[in-house]
């Protein structure tokens, strides 16, 4: 199918896809381009569209079906067992562009899975990691010029004179470190692959390292730990499928029997060498409440131990009314709130999504790439049960980015496409009757 005189409906798409992306990670640029081209609700409704319109079976895979129950019984439980939490500041637009990107995202890479187009998808992910390299650039000198700008921003105390400073100078926001910093394993899985030439793999190799001296500027301690924690991780893996899912099983067990000196000292440890109060401070604080845990949301003098309260004061409110929720939330951690807001009925069609389609791109990611992308999948996980994540720089990251990272040497002409090629036809013929209608 072309459109209009030459441009085939596969470059169309691909080209606003290129726009969508540059207004996700290329703040620097998009946000100082007038109305309506610097807004990010412009491009998802126009990215969407011409996904219905170009390819409307898109919208139509099995992939897709607990994401759409889920948004249906959020608006549905929103607006009827929790109306009393509607105020004024509840938004039905904001809460579909979030679940928009989450859409998008899961309908872009599986529309190139599903199409064999392993190019493109690559593409797409290399375009988004430039573009998220130069704001990382960009960030860097802002952390510099604005040092508290992040964490009055993320906290909401903001002026909106140093907002506006620091938007036009290409500020990405919270939920981009969020994102990249759970995403480091596929980072890792670049400078390790045996199909990568020297040059690519420093790339690789700057591109981890600029994003860690930016984390350090946040002042965010858990974005620091992930990169730390799971990026090291992936460091210990090597390119064998068996053998590397074996030697995670074995980290995971390790881990959990660490004595809990061991890991309060490597805590004080990576303290001492960081040496920049805001994550050290963490760190250390940390280390305090892993050997003396006190934790109580009210009564610990120790921050992570505050922390960390929540999540009792989250099971005591899920316990009071699990099927429908009780309408507490923390705002402090994404999935324990969603589960005390919305109970198990509200929560399942969400869980049944992040299984489901975990469980499914494993199946077609190379078998080199999977010990690196369960970790990055277990990383975006145990982040929202430490934070409030969400937005759409983590959803891009998760269900784009991070399982497309693991097709990029299929644009090489020396790897053969059909590595995986049993896994994935075994998925596709599933879909057939929907892809020639």
């Amino acid at each position: 199918m072309r459109i209009g005189t030459g441009l085939t409906r596969h470059n169309l798409l691909k080209l606003i896809l290129m726009l969508y992306l540059g207004n996700v990670f290329l703040p620097i640029v998009f946000n100082n381009l007038p109305f309506p081209f610097h807004s990010y609700n412009f491009y998802l409704a126009v990215t969407l569209g011409s996904f219905i319109f170009l390819y409307p079976y898109s919208f139509l895979r099995k992939e897709l079906a607990w994401l759409y129950l889920y948004i249906a019984l959020y608006f549905l439980m929103t607006y009827t067992v929790r109306i009393d939490r509607l105020t004024p500041e509840f938004s039905a637009l904001g809460v579909a562009k979030e679940r928009g990107g989450v859409l998008l995202a899961i309908v872009t890479f599986w529309h190139y899975i599903y199409s064999r187009d392993y190019t493109t998808l690559w593409f797409l992910c290399k375009y988004a990691l430039i573009l998220s390299f130069l704001s990382i650039l960009s960030s860097f000198y802002i952390f510099l010029r604005f040092p508290e700008a992040f964490g009055l921003i993320a906290q909401g105390r903001a002026s909106e004179t140093l907002v506006q400073q620091v938007e036009r100078l290409g500020f990405i926001g919270y939920g981009f470190f969020n994102g990249i910093s759970s995403f480091s394993p596929a980072i890792v899985y670049g400078f390790k692959n045996r199909f990568e030439k020297n040059r690519m793999r420093f790339l690789w190799i700057i591109l981890f390292t600029v994003m860690f001296a930016t984390l350090l500027y946040t002042e965010t301690a858990a974005f620091v730990l992930f990169a730390m924690l799971f990026g090291g991780t992936a460091l210990l893996m090597g390119q064998k499928y068996k053998k590397d899912l074996y030697r995670l099983l074995w980290i995971l067990i390790i881990a959990l029997f660490l004595p809990k000196t061991f890991i309060a000292d490597a805590f004080r440890l990576s303290a001492n060498v960081i040496n920049i109060p805001g994550i050290s401070d963490r760190f250390a604080d940390a280390a305090i409440t892993i050997e003396d845990p006190f934790i109580d949301y009210y009564g610990s003098t120790e921050h992570t131990g505050r922390r960390l309260g929540r999540i009792p004061l989250l099971f005591k409110s899920i316990s009071r009314s699990p099927l429908i929720g009780s309408g507490f939330t923390t705002e402090h951690v994404a999935w324990l709130d969603w589960l005390s807001l919305y109970g198990i009925i509200g929560f399942f069609p969400w869980f049944m999504l992040i299984y489901n389609n975990t469980k499914r791109t494993l199946i077609i990611v190379p078998k080199s790439y999977v010990p690196f992308y369960l970790l990055g999948s277990i990383a975006f996980i145990a982040m929202g049960f430490l934070k409030s994540t969400g937005g759409y720089h983590v959803w891009l990251f998760w269900f784009l980015i991070l399982p497309g990272t693991g097709f990029y040497h299929y644009s090489f002409r020396h790897v053969p496409i059909s590595e995986d090629s049993r896994s994935l036809t075994k998925i596709l013929r599933s879909q057939s009757k929907i892809d020639n209608s």
